[in-house]
């Protein structure tokens, strides 16, 4: 990251505040961009964690009025000694990697969500839709169902659509489906109740702006009722829906959709006779278990174990095709401690171990000013490009683009080993090539450290009282 002023607070022993102190620096543009927020954009007060060895976000900043300076906003402050700056951006954290990537059988999967009655928990590794793609959006079809007006949006001058709309919303906003066994209340009784009380206020605020009068009160009130009663009654399809709609897929064939998926079912569409109302539901859950059974044995990964290997990593912003970062985890399951990434951007990581010849990516989007995000977990499988080798290194093009090794020189650094078996036997195919960069690597010295020195594989540190510490560089 390039802040535009960096300040410093020192102190005699503490190591950290006892509550945030508030910061204010002058406003000043972009080093690289030259563009300075305008009055009342947010921006983020950066802070350097020593004992991470790297900058984080501490929280967000707000341009003043008149745009001279920006301030930390109330609560966020500076929380221990050491250096500190102010400028737009996000961060992200996390990236759990798991093996066996669940790259379930499209086919399969199509062959289960073609099958009626359909059960939410039949098709396994559903992810948020808008995590993958920013631009969705829940379709909005204000008081009439689809293919009908049932509810008209407007009652007597009273306008419910804007009520009804926030609630096609919520049923398109993606929420975790209930296992087994367990009620299907939660994310949908919480929608359908925000829909009444909007409906409520609605009628208030037209009774107060004298649309309706007293005597219309009751009836229009009693509409509005009506409205909640049938969407928490009949709407469980249309929550099914917009559920489905909020949804994608991760298998063998890419992240799909659910109408994706239904185009590729490898059998007719099955018709299960719906059993009696006492039956029903124990019915249900054989066919259920009947086709999920069904699978393949190919079709499903059982083995969801996080990795302890190192991988390497590639962090691109999909907007403008840039690279973010590129390096390798951090070996304990975790893709990175944290990452800058600039705010509401769409992002893409990439992953690759070598030890297994895996790959995975996913994407997500970034959060605003000052704000940090997990990472979702990102699932690797065997590299499916390896027909794409152009320097028959074997690696193929995707996995050299995510090392940073050259796709069209087998010996990125010209060592006489090609990139694929420097990789496999655990050296750099990129000595001598400036790939990482800021920390790279820590130990511990045992005191505060005032001077560094270089030479060759060496390292000396001048540690104060601790005296000169030597350090191995590998």
């Amino acid at each position: 990251m390039n802040l535009p002023l960096v300040i410093t607070v020192q102190s005699d022993g503490a190591t950290n505040l006892d509550r945030p102190a508030p910061v204010c620096f002058p406003n000043l543009p972009d080093p690289i961009t030259g563009i300075k927020p305008g009055p009342g954009e947010k921006s983020a007060l950066w802070s350097f964690n020593h004992d991470a060895g790297q900058w984080e976000i501490v929280g967000h900043m707000t341009v003043t009025a008149y745009g001279n300076f920006v301030k930390s906003d109330a609560g966020v402050g500076i929380r221990q000694p050491g250096w500190h700056g102010a400028q737009p951006g996000s961060s992200a954290t996390g990236g759990d990697i798991f093996n066996g990537a669940p790259m379930l059988s499209a086919d399969a999967l199509g062959d289960v969500a073609n099958q009626k009655p359909f059960d939410l928990n039949a098709l396994p590794n559903r992810r948020s839709r808008k995590d993958f793609d920013p631009s969705y959006e829940p379709e909005q079809n204000g008081c009439g169902a689809k293919g009908g007006a049932k509810y008209p949006d407007v009652v007597a001058g009273v306008s419910f659509k804007e009520s009804c709309n926030t609630h096609d919303t919520g049923y398109g906003t993606y929420s975790p489906w209930p296992q087994p066994n367990e009620k299907p209340i939660g994310h949908k009784a919480s929608v359908d109740s925000t829909f009444y009380i909007d409906l409520q206020a609605a009628v208030n605020d037209a009774l107060q702006a004298g649309v309706i009068d007293q005597q219309q009160y009751p009836g229009v009130l009693s509409a509005a009722l009506a409205y909640y009663v049938g969407v928490n009654v009949e709407g469980g399809d249309a929550y099914q829906q917009g559920q489905l709609d909020a949804s994608v897929w991760i298998t063998d064939q890419g992240v799909l959709t659910f109408e994706q998926l239904k185009q590729r079912s490898n059998t007719p569409i099955i018709e299960i006779t719906p059993a009696p109302q006492n039956i029903a539901q124990e019915s249900h859950a054989i066919a259920v278990a009947s086709q999920v059974s069904s699978l393949s044995s190919n079709s499903v990964s059982q083995d969801l174990q996080i990795q302890r290997f190192v991988q390497h990593f590639l962090i691109e912003d999909v907007f403008d095709g840039n690279v973010l970062l590129r390096g390798k985890s951090t070996g304990n399951g975790l893709l990175t401690n944290s990452v800058i990434l600039p705010p509401k951007h769409q992002i893409r990581v990439s992953v690759y171990q070598p030890n297994s010849a895996s790959i995975g990516t996913v994407g997500f989007s970034s959060k605003w000013n000052g704000e940090t995000r997990l990472i979702p977990g990102i699932y690797i499988g065997p590299d499916q490009g390896t027909d794409t080798d152009t320097d028959t290194d074997t690696l193929s093009d995707e996995s050299e683009a995510i090392v940073g090794t050259d796709p069209n020189n087998p010996d990125t650094d010209n060592d006489g080993v090609t990139d694929g078996a420097e990789l496999k036997n655990g050296t750099d195919p990129l000595s001598g090539i400036a790939a990482a960069t800021g920390i790279v690597g820590k130990a511990e010295t045992g005191g505060d450290c005032r001077d560094v020195a270089a030479v060759n594989d060496v390292l000396a540190a001048a540690c104060g009282a601790e005296g000169l510490q030597l350090l191995g560089v590998r």
